[in-house]
């Protein structure tokens, strides 16, 4: 449809206005935060109105619901912020004093005074800095106080605890006071005191001076204690190592812990006198006889009086279910811990040790030995019970250990080893030689395994390791080899193996072990009251010490070695949990653990050696490394905490680059505050270091503020682009404001000349993310990026590349090589096809303006543009013909002849300078100047042929003349003339203007050929000639036979003259078509009857008028308005009968020559123009039509919406929905999201009634998107929310509704919206198979699209029927079955849906069909229907007919175009109608098949999930609005709305979204039951 001048002006403006928001949007967001006098666009002198008023303006101009600006959101915030920030007086006025000591300490800098744009410039960039400086500092100083104050706290922290600790530990000292004097029995005959000897340089802290006496150790209040974390410890180094500890300082292996829970109160009455071990419990042995079982943190579990004297050994068996005692009171009791059975055995001698079968739930059996030398194995069997005496020995048997099958026994003679397997002793291992008395220090064994023995005798210490026997060798199966002998200068008190080393607790020294040997020899054991204190050494396979710690027991100095034991558990779950170890003293009980991570750790960072503690805590995060088990001690903030102060070390050393390793190692990378708050302080301190290219790259992607990423960005733009490139590709887009970096680099390529590459990669990307394809192509086709020409086809942005043609032809002789390539081949280039192509989004004009400074470019698109179009480049054809002179001579020619648009005088000049003779022939030709031309064609080309060919094509006599004469004299020209010319020369005269004498060669062959052609021609005339004859003698006997035929005449035709009837007359009709009365055209006085003159008297005047009876009345008015001025329309003329009609014919009137006619009517002066001008509704904004004709609200684009928006526009257009929802019980508080939905809905179109301005539906989006969570789904590429299918929102909602307002078992949606259809099912392949037949419900009809559907009713058809594959129960097989589905029931609101997007598998995009597929805006579905509901809507189908009939008449009626003989008549009400009884019965269904649109959603765009949805909805007549301007007038009206921005259009504009084309096309359409009154 063609446009007015006032659409496109209207046009023109609203492009101006969105293209003064976009660049508004860019302006914005152009100005830093930190100057909102720049967002706003103020002066410094504003006041708050101004500040008021300039928000206001521009806020109106950037709204994000005004402008399609990808960015135009974040532009709103900061214009937002900008205004909050000056309206508040405090911080405007602060503002204001920044910006005055910019402008001082600038002035200062300058040394004069500045008053131009470029000093004021650099005033706002001096107040950047100057705040940017202030934040930073701001952020430093918060780090500072934040460091301070958790020192601060864990100062005072620590300061509790240790208060804490010293008033417990003071608490047990007194309580415990008495105790610690008096309740070791082994102790009470100790008198006399004496000095403690200890070995040269060990120092033990808190020990007591030599003199002290026992007393005074005892109750000395500043002896130290065990803490909750350990006890005091001191390496045994000697003193020359204590002076070089600080350098060379070996870490303490192992960690102790004096256990509490029950212990301290168990010892408070009782001393310990042994201990065993298990993995989950521990089993003491008492002096006072008691047998105590306590968990490992030292929780009693039971507790039992076994003995009444001493409990010297105790034994566990495997299943940790019995527990073996034996004392000095003889006697030997096994006791179940979890039942009550008990086992004693007295041996009326005092037993020392006792050892239970591992197995004793099964064999119920130990072995124990005592003062009596022997060996006892007791076992209980079902049948009887008794000892077995397994060995005898000189002396008492002090310890035994059981392992399998194997018990070992420590006696006089060494170390016996048996098999009770075997029932035979295997070994006997000798005590070494020199050893003290074998009673005299305790023997400890331990079995490793089941092979292996550990051995501790006083000095001593052995591994005896059992091997297996050859085969045939004789003797016991094992035997006994001793890998490891070695002799200390100490006594053993317990042995255990440690990471494969000995950990030994040890007594005194080697003046022990002498003393003992002299008590071997002499009398029996003196107690020392001064004794040393133990110590725990680790020693290594090589019998080198490793460590020693000193442990200040409770009363060491008052113990013996035997009073000592170290027992071992294994850990509950083996490689997980750490080894342990418990040391026992008669009245303490100490764990010994290794040194877990958390110890490790501490002890490294209190040496300064980060390094080595950040790799051991990573080590144990990955499970490597001996301190993995103990991973969980060291927590991930007191690691980040750790790496953190070294990284600030190294920062304050300098060393930066170090600094940046250790941060990304330990930095969290979570979203909380506080990482954010570590990440942002890191990245502050590297920038101060200028060394933030170090930690750039592994910056976390989330979480922190944007200011942060883009001084990043900023920094690596003017240090490290190809770092700074890398980020930009690699950040996601919400980091940071594209926009405002995408302006710093093009600040930056403006100003380098290296890394320009990068710059532009960088340009490209930047802007492709921000959807501005204008910029990012440019950059695009600068690096020559492959595919980019395709790209623009596929998305269609030529527009974009409208101002880069130079960039694209460039692009092409990248493509091609860079090489001089054929004109064909570079016309065939991606780039110059598609700028030919696409000329309408491309000018022509625009394309060559840009290429005119590269000719040869402009050369390659001109030609091009001649291949696709000449008219095209009709404007610069005088350009092209210089092009064609200078690069491509040889097609200037072509160009020529094609092209009429050059001006021949340039054309010729052109042609002149380069020496081009053809050309300027053609030209001279074309101007009219032949004789030139044919002198040029002689005299520089000589060529007779093309002289001849010249003058033949311009048939110009004179021109032959001219040759004639001209080739009179030259004989090669006559023979040529004579062969060549035809018969366009005469030969005679030829010939006889030969001069005399002229040798002519060959002239005989050209006058024999001369004759032969002239009697050819002759023969040729003659038969032609013949033939022409015959052809005009038989069309001529044709013509003849047609027009003596006769024509048929309808006797309701009238005559032309007397406009009568020719029936029961003579007519006679002419072939023309004209048919008279014989006696009107015969008559001599026709033709003054058609044209007469007649007198027409107004207002005193008479005017003569020439009438043309054969004109109707109109015309008549038409000439008196020429004569008077009076319009027709004020026209009375008084004719016979009545009043002058337009329609009526003058013929009727029988007017006669001379006739007068009276006229009526005044003329007066034209009317004057209103005060204010009329302005059409065709002239109106959008805006303006909305306002004139209370046009309904819309609905705002909350981000890609359009589709719901479409959707509840037009369901509004259902009034019984309406209606049902507000029926609806209850609120949007429900428990039922789908109800809540549907309130919600309720809701929004009440707000659509009561406003005229766009509603923003947020509450039902959002219930939306509770209920259909796909509906809220992001876009990962662009961000936002996905653009959505409006059909599938349709569905869903209709769905919905059908739950939320369901009463009594039915619905708003089933009664109105829903129809009943009947599926036939039935396979040609089994004709015996019986059809099945399937009622089902359905909301809407498919209409299906291919080639051949061209209207709705073909595709409704096609989705009606047809063919699917499913198994046959009769085949056994699959087969095609046909489906014909026929509609039962019709709703009164039907739904057609149009299956517009199918899978394009190549591309992987849902692709729309864009075919055009017409609909009606009256639909008839009665031919889809069964026959039964199409007989029974045959009343209301008449019905539909009739009214529309009468409306017709009506129309007519009004229109005044009634036949004449019908104007009296008044129209007959129409007859009455009975409709079925059932469809008259089913509220909500149609029954008459006939439908009117009421509702149309329409797309725009090429995908399903792209694009634009709009809704279109039927106006109802007499609301508001505009009505038909006449009574002819048919039209309906209708709301297009576009989101909030809401017009009106016609029936028209509706049928034109049939598709086709890229222009809005229906999607779903809604239709109504017409009327039946």
């Amino acid at each position: 449809m063609t446009e007015t001048s006032s659409d496109v002006d209207r046009i023109l403006q609203l492009e101006a206005t969105q293209l003064s928001r976009q660049r508004e949007v860019d302006r914005v967001l152009k100005q830093s935060v930190l100057d909102p006098f720049s967002i706003l666009g103020v002066s410094h002198t504003c006041t708050p109105t101004d500040i008021k008023l300039a928000y206001r303006n521009k806020s109106r101009l950037i709204h994000p619901d005004k402008t399609a600006h990808a960015q135009a959101r974040d532009a709103f915030e900061r214009l937002k912020q900008a205004e909050t920030e000056l309206m508040d007086d405090e911080k405007r006025k602060s503002i204001l004093t920044m910006m005055q000591e910019a402008r001082r300490e600038l002035t200062a800098e300058w040394k004069r005074e500045e008053k131009g744009e470029e000093f004021e410039r650099a005033v706002v960039e001096k107040y950047k800095s100057i705040m940017i400086d202030i934040e930073w500092r701001k952020r430093q100083r918060l780090k500072q106080e934040l460091a301070k104050e958790g020192a601060a706290s864990a100062k005072e922290e620590e300061a509790m605890r240790e208060r804490k600790k010293r008033k417990e530990a003071d608490r047990a000292w007194e309580d415990s006071r008495d105790q610690r004097v008096s309740s070791w029995r082994d102790f009470q005959a100790a008198g006399s005191s004496g000095k403690k000897s200890k070995k040269d340089g060990q120092t033990v802290l808190g020990e007591t001076t030599a003199d002290a006496d026992t007393e005074s150790l005892v109750s000395n209040d500043d002896t130290p204690d065990f803490d909750d974390t350990g006890i005091p410890l001191v390496d045994s180094e000697s003193e020359d190592d204590t002076e070089d500890e600080d350098e060379d300082e070996d870490e303490p292996a192992l960690r102790y812990k004096r256990l509490g829970g029950s212990v301290p109160g168990l010892f408070e009455k009782d001393t310990a006198s042994t201990l065993r071990a298990c993995e989950r419990f521990l089993v003491l042995g008492t002096h006072w006889g008691n047998v105590i079982v306590i968990d490992i943190e030292g929780n009693l579990i039971k507790q039992w009086r076994a003995h009444s004297a001493t409990v010297n050994s105790v034994s566990v068996d495997l299943d940790n279910e019995y527990v073996a005692s034996a004392g000095d009171d003889g006697r030997v009791v096994v006791h179940g811990l979890y039942n009550d059975d008990i086992t004693i055995v007295d041996y009326s001698r005092p037993v020392k040790a006792v050892a239970i079968d591992p197995m004793f739930s099964r064999k119920r059996r130990f072995v124990c030995g005592g003062t009596g030398g022997q060996v006892i194995m007791y076992e209980k069997k079902w049948y009887a019970k008794g000892d077995t005496i397994l060995f005898t020995s000189a002396g008492p048997i002090l310890s035994i250990q059981w392992m399998d099958s194997l018990v070992a026994w420590a006696c006089d003679e060494g170390v016996q080893v048996y098999d009770v397997g075997r029932a035979m002793r295997i070994t006997q291992i000798a005590r070494p030689e020199g050893s003290p008395r074998a009673d005299l220090f305790t023997c400890r064994l331990q079995w490793r395994d089941s092979r292996t023995l550990d051995i501790g005798w006083a000095d001593f210490v052995q591994v005896v390791v059992l091997k297996e026997r050859a085969p045939d060798a004789l003797g016991p199966l094992l035997y006994a080899e001793i890998s490891v002998l070695f002799r200390t200068d100490f006594v053993v008190c317990g042995l255990a193996v440690y990471r494969s080393q000995f950990l030994v607790l040890t007594y005194g020294d080697h003046e022990t072990v002498d003393q003992g040997r002299m008590d071997s020899n002499g009398g029996g054991q003196e107690r020392s009251r001064n004794a040393q204190a133990p110590e725990l050494r680790v020693i290594n396979r090589n019998i080198e010490e490793m460590s020693s710690d000193a442990l200040p027991l409770d009363g060491y100095s008052l113990l013996q070695p035997n009073d000592y034991a170290l027992a071992y558990c294994p850990p509950a779950t083996p490689g997980e949990d750490p080894d342990t170890w418990f040391i026992l003293s008669p009245k303490q009980l100490v764990a010994v653990r290794p040194r877990g991570l958390a110890d490790h750790v501490q002890w490294l960072t209190e040496r300064e050696n980060y390094q080595q503690a950040l790799s051991d805590i990573e080590d144990a995060y990955a499970g490597r490394g001996p301190w993995a088990m103990y991973r969980d001690q060291v927590k991930e903030p007191e690691y980040q905490a750790i790496g953190q102060h070294y990284a600030q070390l190294l920062m304050d050393a300098g060393d930066s680059a170090e600094a940046a390793k250790v941060c990304l190692r330990v930095l969290p990378r979570t979203g909380e505050t506080e990482s954010v708050a570590a990440w942002e302080s890191w990245i502050f301190a590297f920038a101060e270091a200028n060394a933030l290219q170090l930690v750039a790259p592994h910056i976390p992607t989330a979480g922190l503020s944007s200011t942060v990423y883009e001084m990043v960005l900023a920094f690596l733009l003017t240090s490290d682009i190809a770092q700074f490139k890398e980020l930009v590709f690699a950040w996601p887009p919400t980091l940071f404001n594209a926009f405002s970096v995408a302006l710093a680099v093009e600040d930056q390529l403006e100003k380098t000349t290296g890394d320009r590459e990068a710059l532009q990669e960088t340009l490209a990307f930047l802007y492709d993310r921000l959807n501005q394809p204008a910029k990012s192509l440019k950059y695009h086709l600068e690096l020559f990026t492959a595919g980019v020409l395709d790209r623009i086809r596929r998305e269609n942005l030529f527009d974009a590349v409208r101002d880069k043609a130079e960039l694209v032809m460039r692009y092409d002789d990248h493509e091609l090589g860079g090489e001089a390539r054929p004109l064909g081949d570079r016309c065939e280039a991606k780039g110059v096809v598609l700028l030919t192509d696409n000329t309408d989004a491309i000018p022509c004009a625009s394309v060559v303006k840009q290429l005119v400074s590269s000719p040869e470019h402009l050369h390659v698109y001109l030609h091009t543009l001649l291949g696709k179009d000449p008219h095209l480049g009709a404007p610069f054809a005088d350009l092209q013909v210089e092009l064609y002179a200078e690069y491509d001579p040889a097609k200037l020619l072509s160009f020529l002849r094609i092209s009429t648009y050059y001006t021949f005088d340039k054309a010729l000049e052109i042609c002149e300078e380069r020496g081009l003779v053809p050309e300027m022939v053609f030209i001279l030709g074309r101007m009219g100047d032949n004789h030139r031309a044919l002198m040029l064609i002689i005299e520089r080309l000589r060529d007779v042929p093309r002289a001849i060919e010249f003058a033949k094509e311009q048939n110009d006599p004179e021109l032959w003349s001219d040759l004639m004469v001209y080739s009179r004299d030259k004989p090669e020209f006559i023979v040529g003339l004579l062969e060549l010319g035809g018969t366009l020369t005469n030969p005679t005269k030829l010939i006889r203007s030969v001069p005399q004498g002229l040798i002519v060669p060959d002239i005989r062959r050209a006058l024999t050929n001369v004759l032969y052609d002239y009697h050819l021609q002759v023969e040729l005339c003659t038969d032609c000639k013949h033939v022409l004859d015959a052809d005009c003698e038989l069309l001529s006997e044709g013509l003849r036979r047609v027009q003596h035929q006769g024509l048929a005449v309808d006797g309701d035709q009238m005559c032309l003259v007397c406009q009568d009837s020719l029936a029961g007359s003579v007519a006679l009709s002419f072939w023309c078509g004209h048919v008279f009365h014989d006696r009107c055209v015969l008559h001599p006085d026709v033709l003054k009857k058609t044209m007469l003159k007649i007198q027409v008297k107004w207002q005193g005047k008479k005017y003569e008028v020439d009438v043309d009876t054969t004109q109707p009345g109109e015309v008549f008015k038409m000439q008196l308005y020429s004569l008077t001025g009076v319009e027709p329309d004020r026209q009375r003329v008084l004719v016979k009968g009545g009043q002058l009609k337009d329609d009526t014919t003058m013929t009727s009137l029988g007017l006669v020559d001379g006739q007068i006619l009276m006229m009526m009517g005044t003329a007066g002066e034209l009317p004057k123009a209103p005060l204010q001008p009329v302005k059409f509704m065709e002239d109106m904004t959008e805006n303006e039509m909305a306002q004139a004709l209370a046009i309904p609200a819309g609905l705002s684009n909350l981000g890609n919406t359009c589709y719901m928006n479409a959707t509840l526009q037009c369901l509004k257009a259902v009034p019984e929905l309406k209606q049902a929802l507000d029926s609806l019980a209850g609120g949007m508080g429900q428990s039922d999201p789908r109800k809540n939905l549907a309130a919600s809905m309720r809701q929004l179109y009440d707000q659509l009634s009561a406003s005229s301005d766009g509603v923003p539906p947020l509450v039902f989006l959002q219930f939306l998107r509770q209920v259909f969570p796909k509906f809220g789904a992001q876009d990962r590429q662009h961000g936002g929310f996905m653009q959505q299918d409006a059909e599938e929102c349709w569905n869903e909602l209709l769905t919905t509704l059908d739950h939320a307002l369901k009463k009594e078992d039915t619905s708003v949606i089933e009664q109105y919206m829903s129809g009943t259809m009947v599926t036939t099912l039935s396979t040609e392949e089994a004709p015996e198979e019986k059809a099945t037949v399937r009622e089902q419900m359905f909301r809407k009809l498919d209409c299906i699209i291919d080639k051949s559907v061209n209207y709705v009713g073909q595709g409704i058809g096609k989705g009606l029927e047809q063919v699917i594959e499913k198994r046959s129960d009769t085949l056994g097989r699959n087969a095609d079955y046909k489906a014909v589905s026929r509609i039962a029931r019709l709703p009164e609101y039907l739904t057609v849906a149009f299956n517009r997007f199918s899978w394009k598998a190549s591309e992987s995009v849902e692709a729309k069909i864009v075919k055009s597929v017409k609909y009606p805006l009256d639909l008839d579905v009665t031919e889809f229907c069964t026959e039964e509901l199409q007989m029974r809507m045959r009343p209301a189908r008449q019905r539909v007919r009739d009214i529309d009939d009468r409306l017709a008449m009506e129309r007519k009626l009004k229109a005044g175009k009634r036949p004449s003989q019908q104007e009296e008549e008044p129209l007959e009400p129409l007859a009455p109608f009975v409709l079925d009884d059932e469809l008259k019965a089913d509220v909500g269904c149609n029954p008459s098949g006939v439908y009117e649109l009421v509702g149309v959603v329409t797309h725009i765009g090429r995908s399903a999930n792209s694009g634009h949805y709009m809704g279109w909805v039927r106006k109802e007549k007499g609301v508001g609005g505009p009505e038909p301007k006449s009574n002819a007038d048919t039209r309906n009206w209708w709301y297009k709305f576009d989101d909030d921005e809401v017009s009106m259009v016609t029936d028209e504009d509706i049928l034109k979204l049939c598709g086709g084309g890229d222009w809005h096309t229906a999607y779903v359409t809604l239709y109504r039951a017409k009327q039946l009154n």
